[in-house]
Parts: structure tokens; C-alpha cells; sequence
């Protein structure tokens, strides 16, 4: 899409002088979808489209992408610019893996690697890596971002090497942003999204099992404690409903 956004606003400014250029401009930049088009390539591009400053269209086209680029964390809840979306990974639903444990021999290894099934091929692709190996951690998405958050990427020993870190993919452009890290460090947790945030339940952390529920304000980019459970929970599993979060384990 960079590369299209590249040619297009190249084009714009070789027939700046066009009377047509102010609607023929917007008709081309309204195909592109600019949520997958990196703020530095759009910021190195801009100059190029001056000429259609003036044209209300594009005015607004422009407000509304400088103000969801600056917006960097809130992206996921942001409403994208008015664009004719082309195709995405996201366009279908697809089954998502990341990271975890690879055997090999009489060992194992962390792995790196993020895969998606496709559903009507049944076959598996590589979407990307993680910024590094991990296991024990969890994702959700919110929007067409991808969250990650806590684990562990060493073998041993498990307990002191947990993280509390949250990374966001971005799948339109294909980048990774650190985002705020969790209060607390935890591995085997639940994480999921309900309404416009992302909430963390349990888990376990250098010393304890954790009762604990942290919800992440994309807004703000900041975590605030929200509850604490009955009881700790551990490898187990949450759902949305009805904007509740619902639990799942075996005792």
C-alpha cells in the first residue's frame, strides 16, 4: 500500500495544473486505505498533494488521517479514515498460533514464529515474528491489531524470567509497537477484549498464583486494577458475553 500511495501521489503532482485534479486526486486517494499506510511514509508523501489542499474533500480526508496517525495507541478504537478498504489478511477469518514450545529431539525450544490457518485452503502461512521468543503468554484482537502480552521467553527457570510487556501488530503495515506493560508479570493468564478495552485475569507471576484482573485503556495507553477473583486462577481460559467476561477452568 505504500508503494500505491507512492505512485499515486507522485501522479497528483505531476498533473497538479489539471482543472480536474482536485476530484480526480480524491476519486485515486479514495481507493487507498490509508489505517496500512505508515505515518512516515504519508508525512514524506504529503507535499505532494498541495494542490489539493484547498479542496474541502481532501481536507477532511487529510484531518481525519493526521489525526489517526497521532493517535498512535488509540488506533484500535479509532474510527479510520473513509476509504474503499482493499483486501486485508483480516477480510475472512482465520485461526491465529504465536509462539510456545517446539520440540525437538530430546529438548525443546522457544519458538518466534506467528501462523495463520486459512479456512477455506486449510493451509498454513507465516504472518510474522514476535519481537521475541515467548511462551505462556496470551493475544487478543482489538480492531485489525493484534495484542501480546506477558509470557515467558526463557526455558529455565520459569518463574523468574516472566514478563509483563505488551507489544501491538499492527497487520496492515506489518510494524510492532510497544504499548504500556502490564502492573503485574504473568504467564498461563487469560487476556480479553470487551467493548473498547482489554482485560487480564489471573496468571501467575514470580512467587504466586494471581487473583488479580487488570484492564488496558487503549485511549490512554495505561492499565488500572479493576478486581480481584474469589480465587486465583491458573491455564485457564476467558470469554466475552454479553460485555461480561466469563472465566473457564477445571478445578
Amino acid at each position: 500500500m505504500s508503494d500505491l500511495f507512492n505512485v499515486v501521489s507522485s501522479w497528483i503532482e505531476f498533473h497538479s495544473s489539471s482543472e480536474s485534479i482536485a476530484t480526480d486526486g480524491y476519486s485515486l486517494l479514495s481507493l487507498l486505505d490509508f489505517a496500512s499506510i505508515p505515518a512516515n511514509v504519508f508525512a514524506s508523501c504529503f507535499p505532494r498533494l498541495k494542490s489539493l489542499c484547498t479542496y474541502k474533500k481532501c481536507q477532511q480526508l487529510f484531518t481525519k488521517i493526521l489525526e489517526y496517525n497521532a493517535s498512535i495507541y488509540a488506533q484500535p478504537i479509532l474510527e479510520r479514515p473513509p476509504v474503499n478498504q482493499i483486501d486485508t489478511l483480516l477480510d475472512e477469518e482465520v485461526f491465529v498460533v504465536l509462539g510456545g514450545i517446539q520440540l525437538e529431539g530430546p529438548g525443546y525450544y522457544v519458538q518466534s514464529k506467528i501462523q495463520y490457518l486459512h479456512p477455506v485452503t486449510s493451509e498454513w502461512s507465516k504472518l510474522t515474528d514476535l519481537p521475541e521468543p515467548m511462551f505462556g503468554q496470551c493475544v487478543t484482537f482489538l480492531d485489525n491489531f493484534l495484542y501480546v502480552a506477558g509470557g515467558s521467553n526463557y526455558q529455565t527457570p520459569m518463574s523468574s524470567q516472566l514478563s509483563q510487556e505488551m507489544h501491538r501488530y499492527n497487520i496492515q503495515t506489518g510494524e510492532w509497537l510497544f504499548v504500556a506493560p502490564m502492573m503485574e508479570k504473568r504467564m498461563g493468564f487469560s487476556m480479553t477484549a470487551v467493548g473498547n478495552k482489554l482485560y487480564v485475569i489471573g496468571g501467575l507471576n514470580q512467587s504466586c498464583l494471581l487473583d488479580s484482573l487488570e484492564c488496558y485503556d487503549p485511549a490512554a495507553n495505561t492499565w488500572s486494577y479493576v478486581h480481584h477473583l474469589e480465587e486465583p486462577l491458573f491455564l485457564h481460559a476467558a470469554v466475552a458475553y454479553q460485555r461480561q467476561i466469563v472465566p473457564l477452568w477445571r478445578k
